[in-house]
């Protein structure tokens, strides 16, 4: 019955040559496949690292950013007693302020290499 199938498919082959022909057909499939894995965790791996990276970087951001935030908010409340709601350079001495803090920021980020 199955040699049936076989010269229906190719009348030409044997038995034994359409048996050669599969086992070489399914040594190269397995090779390529194996190939192919290799080359599928090569791009994960470097997906993976770009991801790293831009999360690295986000993270950093996000750390210069959240203490100024923060500071900003905490000025901006609208109570009494603030300190500097009377003078005129209270903007430019807290904008100063801030300059320092994020330059301050800079220089521990650089001290520990995270740039």
């Amino acid at each position: 019955m199955g040699s049936f199938w076989i010269n229906l498919i190719n009348p030409g082959l044997s038995f034994a040559k359409w048996l050669l022909l599969v086992t070489v057909l399914t040594v190269i499939v397995l090779g390529a496949t194996g190939y192919l894995n290799v080359v599928k965790d090569e791009l994960a791996t470097a997906l993976s690292d770009r991801t790293n990276k831009n999360l690295y970087i986000l993270s950093v951001i996000a750390a210069i950013f959240l203490p100024l935030g923060f500071l900003t908010g905490m000025m901006g409340v609208n109570i009494g007693g603030m300190p500097g709601v009377e003078s005129d350079n209270a903007f430019w001495i807290f904008g100063g302020f801030l300059a320092i803090v994020t330059g301050i920021q800079v220089l521990i980020f650089e001290w520990l290499k995270w740039f």
